[in-house]
């Protein structure tokens, strides 16, 4: 669940939770591998630890759901967060990828036909050389899909980043005259 409340009225938010296929794979790109199979169910917010099998796993875990389209549109994907490193797979084609459990990220993938669609997510939690502060100690980085994953559709195009500048008047200052 995104929020308790509806958001926009405009634009219709839908979270794509509930139990999801799962897989533990040797690298990421082999969960979009058409032969790849997906053995187990795992809930969708959670990680992966709270599975018996793989209360201890340190890998890739990938995740497959089918989302379903009703009419030609942009569709924006908003992934809340995804420990550690994620890879993002939309009907077999890579379509994003991301460091950081923590920290939002979205996709937005032009021009969908209406229809089922396979999303594969493939989460890395292991430690290595991509961040000094991702190394081997007293932290454990769980794996999984940790936060809601939201869709949005159909997707209009906004305004994503602004910068601005302050531009700064100089005045000499000139004291006044006089006693």
């Amino acid at each position: 669940m995104e929020r308790m409340f509806q958001n926009h009225e405009v634009r219709v938010s839908r979270t794509i939770e509930g139990t999801w296929d799962f897989t533990v794979v040797d690298e990421p790109e082999m969960s979009a591998q058409a032969s790849q199979s997906f053995p187990y169910r795992m809930a969708v917010p959670s990680c992966w630890e709270t599975h018996p099998d793989f209360s201890t796993y340190q890998g890739v875990g990938a995740y497959r759901t089918i989302v379903n389209i009703r009419r030609e549109a942009s569709v924006r994907l908003i992934f809340k967060g995804i420990s550690h490193t994620a890879h993002i797979y939309w009907d077999g084609v890579k379509v994003a990828q991301h460091y950081n459990a923590y920290t939002a990220f979205d996709v937005v993938i032009p021009d969908v036909r209406p229809g089922e669609h396979t999303l594969i997510v493939a989460a890395d939690n292991r430690f290595s050389e991509a961040s000094a502060l991702h190394i081997p100690n007293d932290y454990y980085t769980y794996g999984g899909i940790i936060r809601p994953v939201v869709s949005r559709q159909p997707f209009q195009r906004s305004i994503r980043l602004t910068y601005s500048k302050r531009l700064l008047h100089i005045r000499r200052y000139h004291p006044p005259s006089g006693p």
